[in-house]
């Protein structure tokens, strides 16, 4: 996981690959810390959405 505060906008919707990315882990990762309910994200389609502030909150924990 990345050691600095990921520098993304609050209302920022991300998808898996991009929380991914910002917290320098595989997409299969945040994938099972989004079903475990570690990770608060948002049912969109058939894709999950992760707003920016539960990124920061969720590294945070982390």
């Amino acid at each position: 996981m990345c050691q600095e505060q990921p520098n993304i906008s609050l209302t920022a919707r991300l998808k898996v690959k991009d929380c991914a990315q910002i917290l320098q882990m595989s997409k299969r990762s945040v994938q099972r810390y989004i079903t475990a309910g570690k990770l608060k994200a948002h049912l969109v389609g058939n894709s999950y959405r992760v707003f920016g502030r539960d990124l920061i909150i969720f590294w945070r924990a982390n």
